[in-house]
């Protein structure tokens, strides 16, 4: 009995040990998500006519960076979106999670190569197919990026359904 305090003790520092003390400094990939900090515009065409709003800002220390959108369709009322991008170190690629207002989500996995983003969304059952969409972000200058949107369907070639430009406002 008299080890017991010692037992539980030794416990509770292993149980209730912060993961944020291990954790390492923001690597480089983690860095290259500097380029989107700010307010941006976008405008797209194709299958949605749209244009919208966001700004993305770094959470926490460095290893997520968040974002707001509003989006606005002629189809549909602006709808907001909160999002983050990290990077996953031991996956090697880049994390994405988006949710919308309007109660849908998307996630997916990125990859960076030169000035190219590609993130590639979980599969999702649209319309009672199985669905995967894949956006590729190009950057243009340090103030602009071209996007594209594509969807495969039940595992078919990539379909190009939009592209357009995003612009940097500050």
């Amino acid at each position: 009995m008299r080890y017991l305090p010692a037992l539980l003790a030794a416990v509770l520092v292993v149980c209730f040990a912060s993961p944020a003390t291990a954790q390492q400094e923001p690597t480089p990939e983690h860095k290259a998500l500097d380029y989107f900090l700010g307010e941006w515009t976008y405008e797209f065409s194709g299958e949605t006519e749209a244009t919208g709003e966001v700004n993305f800002r770094w959470f926490g220390d460095g290893f997520f960076l968040h974002w707001h959108e509003t989006f606005r369709a002629a189809s549909v009322s602006p709808v907001e979106a909160v999002g983050w991008i990290g990077y996953d170190a031991e996956g090697k690629h880049y994390t994405w999670s988006r949710f919308w207002a309007n109660g849908n989500s998307d996630t997916g996995k990125g990859w960076k190569h030169g000035d190219t983003w590609t993130f590639v969304m979980d599969e999702s059952h649209q319309e009672g197919k199985l669905t995967t969409m894949r956006t590729t972000w190009t950057v243009l200058s340090p103030e602009s990026l071209a996007i594209t949107w594509e969807r495969s369907v039940e595992g078919q070639a990539w379909e190009l359904t939009d592209k357009g430009k995003v612009t940097k406002v500050k």
